[in-house]
This record gives structure tokens, C-alpha cells and sequence, in this order.
């Protein structure tokens, strides 16, 4: 009887130290989990949150670079003598009324003192007036010689804020003589919607806003061409303005706690926002931990009942969940199932968190799939060429224009990694990258299409334009030194062009640019060859 009753305190015992161990151990093991896994949710919700704005941002940019190559190809067809000609003026204005459709707030022509000529819609009366309100943009336009997108602007016609795109008129000999302007309104819904229409969760909004401040687009329609948010009210939003991109936590300027994205555009100096209550963004986090607890408390209290029977096996079966997380941790990259072979609580254990594994590959695979940027030079990727490129060829299509695909590789590349190194060579591609940004135009797509390949896809250009293009690259970086290790390294590159009034097929179009590629080496490199047009 005494030996039963020391083998029952025994075995009490070994049950109290075993239930207290796993309970310990689970604890700790909980607690790591949570930490990882709340951590790891609030980055890949800020990853998925700045990938959208990302994308929101890249089709603003592809937006205002198609309305600003639409007017700039209209202002091709400007004839010298419409400027001292207003009836002639207006009638070339009234023959493209259909891009009010885009320049919903008017289309203008101005002389070179600034003088409006006509407009479309006519407004009696405004001929003869000078444009105060533009004159800077404007004569930044005229020096440049190149279309721009001015800032936002009130509008005196109609009292609503605008913007305009201007495009700078010469005459055969190359003399300044005028523009054609074209004005959009930001409020209008077509505009407003499209880019503000976007939803983020319940609460969260976008908007957009100048490097000076001034707030271009927001849900508060009160709020546009206000600068109403000081210095210091929003953290990251000062940061975004000094050049930060990406996402974080924040306070915004109403003193509403949230994780805000930014994104610069590259067609002007504006800067795209989302932002995101952070009640409303963690909600999931919360439930998550509410859920685990309860589970963990359930699992816990059934553990105990269970050990006195089951110790040895629900010591095997915890060790090896324990191991399997200790793995899972350290190699937080290579997330693999947790199997236990058993039938008990900590089966149910592995399975939660199977499930919420699973979850967390599914968002980290979704996050990887909307990344369209090369890593090491900054530049789209093939990804965003074959999503991004039937618009600008449909864009071509529609203005019964040619496109040109230019394929672009660095001349004896794999020489310069074995003799100076493969750092050396990735700083080559990233500064030859950062020539290439400068050349092409807002509305041109550039990417890195491979190894030293770069790609750029030239919509609404004709042979001769695309060969011009291609000559002024390959003449720019052979003319522009890159340095290397402390040494001035000389490059030049071979440049295979195809334009095509129609591209049915982007491949073949890009391999038919990789056959004047081709053509390029094999004639002794540091060319530009073009292959005849072929209906690809």
C-alpha cells in the first residue's frame, strides 16, 4: 500500500514537474512565436501597403505621361502662321477637340510674350491676355525646349484647382515662337476618381502633395492646394518630403495614429501617400493573439489532464514541436510545415500554426508577385515591361504612330568582371542605369531586361527618331567615363533598334531588336544596326 502510495506521489510528481516544464515551455515557445509572428505581419502589411502605393504611383506616372505625350504630339502638327493668324488658330484648336476629353478645363495656344492666341472652348473676350498665372512655368518650359507638367494652379476660368502641360513651339530654323497648352482640372471626377478611388481596408485613403507642401489631391476636397500640415504634425511625412520612399508608423497631423506609404512620381515632384488607421490595420493582429491565447489556455488546461497518462509520449511529441519551431525560427526564410506524429493537443497546436504559417507564405508570395523593380539598379524589370508595355503600344496604335523596342548591351562586359571584379561590375550597371534614366523621355519605359541588357520601348516614334535616340545613347555613354575603383572606366555599348507601325507580339518584337542587336556585335560593336520592319 505504501509502495502504491510512493508510486502515485511519484508519478504526481513527475506529472506536476512535467506539466510545469511544458507549460513553461510552451509559454516561452508562444511568446517567441507571437513576437516573430505579430512582427513579421506588421512588416509584410507595411511591404503590401507601400507595394501598392508602388503601383498606384506607377500608373499616375503612366497617366500623366500619356496626356503628356498626346498633347506634345499635337503640338507637332502647329504651323508658324497660326500665331499671328487667330482665326487660323482657333480652327486648329476646335479640329482637335477631342482631347477635352483628357484637357477638360482647356486647350491653348500662346504666342512667345505670352499672349493667348485662341482657345478651345472659345471664351469671348481672352484673346490678347497674358498668362500671370503660368509666366514661370511657362519660361522654364521655353528654356528647357521640352514638354513639362506645371504645379497646381486655381483656376480663374472656372475657380477650380488645375494643372497644365505645355509644349514648347518652334519654328523650321528652330526659333521659339509659342505653346499648346493643355489644362486639367483635379477635382473633376474623371481625374479625382480614378486616382483617389482607391480604397485601403474601411478608413485608410490616399493622397498627394508637393514637395513644398502644398496638397494636391486629397479625400477633403477643402483640403487641395492647402498647405495644412506643419512641420513636425507628421513624422514620415516630413521624411517623404526630404526623400524618403517606402512605409512606417506614424501620427498624422489630426493626431491619428497610422502606417503610412510614400512614393515619389517620376514625371513631376510630387509624392504619392497611403495611409492606413493603425486600429483598423492591426485588427487581424489582435484577433490572431486573442485567438492563440485562448487556444494556448485550452491546449494548456488539456495538457495537464493528459500528461499523468500520456507523459512520455506527450514529452516526445512536445520536444519535437519545440525543435521544429527552434528550426523555424532560426531559418525564418525556409518556412516548412510542422508534422507530429500523434493524435493530441499538440497536433492541434502544429496545425494552428500550420494555418498561420500558410498564411504568411500566401502574403509573402502575393508581395513578391507585385514587386516589378530590378534590386540592383533601381529599374523596372521584365515583369512591369510585359504588364506596362501593350498600353504603350496600343497608345501608338491609336495615334496611327510607329514603336520602337531598343535592345542596349555593354561591349565586352564579362571582361570587366574578370578584371575588375563582379562589384565593380554591378556598380557599372547601376551607374550606366542612371545615364539611361536621364535620356529617355517621362513617357518612355526603360528596364533591365537581363544580365547587361537594358530595354527600352520608345511608343509614338518613327524610325528616324528611334535611330536618333539610340545614337544619342550609345554617343552619351561612350562620352561619359564611370568611375571605378578610384579609375575612370570607358564604355561603349552595341544597340540593336526594330520600329513597327503595328506590335501584335512583344517577344518577337524584342527579338527582332536582339537580331539588329546581333548584327551590331558582329560588325565590330559600339553601333547602332536597325533591322527592316517586320509584322511582328
Amino acid at each position: 500500500m505504501e509502495r502504491d502510495d510512493m508510486r502515485l506521489n511519484i508519478q504526481n510528481k513527475i506529472t506536476l514537474y512535467i506539466s510545469g516544464i511544458l507549460i513553461i515551455i510552451f509559454a516561452l515557445s508562444l511568446w517567441g512565436f507571437l513576437s516573430y509572428s505579430i512582427g513579421l505581419a506588421r512588416e509584410n502589411i507595411e511591404k503590401q501597403q507601400f507595394a501598392m502605393t508602388e503601383l498606384i504611383a506607377s500608373s499616375i506616372d503612366d497617366k500623366l505621361g500619356s496626356y503628356l505625350a498626346a498633347i506634345a504630339e499635337v503640338g507637332q502638327e502647329v504651323k508658324p502662321d497660326y500665331f499671328g493668324n487667330h482665326e487660323k488658330a482657333q480652327a486648329f484648336l476646335d479640329e482637335h477637340r477631342s482631347l477635352l476629353s483628357i484637357f477638360d478645363n482647356g486647350m491653348f495656344l500662346f504666342d512667345a510674350d505670352y499672349t493667348l492666341v485662341a482657345e478651345t472652348p472659345y471664351i469671348e473676350g481672352r484673346r490678347g491676355i497674358k498668362s500671370d498665372r503660368l509666366l514661370l512655368f511657362l519660361k522654364n518650359v521655353q528654356k528647357n525646349d521640352f514638354p513639362d507638367i506645371s504645379n497646381p494652379y486655381l483656376s480663374k476660368k472656372s475657380d477650380v484647382p488645375a494643372i497644365a502641360m505645355a509644349v514648347p513651339i518652334n519654328d523650321r530654323n528652330g526659333r521659339f515662337i509659342g505653346f499648346l497648352i493643355g489644362s486639367i482640372y483635379l477635382t473633376r471626377d474623371y481625374f479625382f476618381e480614378e486616382v483617389m478611388g482607391q480604397k485601403i481596408g474601411n478608413n485608410g485613403y490616399l493622397y498627394l502633395f508637393s514637395t513644398d507642401r502644398t496638397m494636391i489631391l486629397h479625400p477633403d476636397k477643402k483640403r487641395i492646394l492647402k498647405q495644412d500640415v506643419p512641420l513636425g504634425a507628421n513624422k514620415l511625412y516630413d521624411e517623404a518630403i526630404e526623400g524618403f520612399e517606402g512605409s512606417g508608423e506614424t501620427i498624422n497631423s489630426l493626431g491619428v495614429p497610422q502606417i503610412a506609404s510614400f512614393k515619389r512620381l517620376r514625371t513631376v515632384d510630387w509624392i504619392l501617400a497611403t495611409a492606413y488607421p493603425q486600429d483598423e490595420a492591426y485588427s487581424p493582429i489582435r484577433r490572431m493573439r486573442t485567438s492563440l491565447l485562448f487556444a494556448a489556455v485550452l491546449i494548456t488546461l488539456l495538457s495537464i489532464v493528459l500528461v499523468w497518462l500520456l507523459t512520455r509520449k506527450i514529452t516526445t511529441s512536445l520536444n519535437s514541436f519545440t525543435e521544429q519551431v527552434r528550426n523555424i525560427s532560426e531559418h525564418p526564410d525556409v518556412i516548412s510545415e510542422i508534422h507530429i506524429d500523434s493524435n493530441d493537443e499538440v497536433t492541434l497546436l502544429a496545425s494552428t500554426f500550420n494555418s498561420l504559417m500558410h498564411k504568411l507564405t500566401l502574403t509573402r508570395n502575393t508581395l513578391e508577385k507585385l514587386t516589378r523593380i530590378d534590386h540592383l539598379t533601381g529599374l523596372f524589370n521584365r515583369r512591369h515591361l510585359e504588364l506596362e508595355a501593350p498600353k504603350l503600344i496600343s497608345l501608338s496604335k491609336r495615334k496611327n504612330a510607329s514603336t520602337a523596342v531598343v535592345l542596349i548591351d555593354i561591349d565586352h562586359f564579362k571582361n570587366i568582371n574578370d578584371t575588375v571584379g563582379h562589384e565593380a561590375g554591378d556598380t557599372v550597371l547601376v551607374d550606366l542605369s542612371h545615364i539611361l534614366q536621364n535620356v529617355v523621355r517621362p513617357y518612355d519605359l526603360l528596364v533591365r531586361y537581363g544580365g547587361e541588357e537594358f530595354l527600352v520601348l520608345l511608343p509614338l516614334s518613327s524610325s528616324q527618331e528611334a535611330m536618333e535616340f539610340a545614337e544619342r545613347i550609345r554617343s552619351t555613354i561612350q562620352g561619359t567615363p564611370i568611375s571605378v575603383n578610384h579609375e575612370e572606366l570607358s564604355l561603349t555599348v552595341s544597340i540593336g533598334v526594330y520600329v513597327a507601325e503595328q506590335i501584335h507580339n512583344l517577344q518577337e518584337a524584342i527579338a527582332y531588336a536582339d537580331d539588329a542587336l546581333y548584327k551590331a556585335k558582329n560588325n565590330g560593336r559600339n553601333q547602332v544596326c536597325q533591322l527592316p520592319e517586320i509584322n511582328a
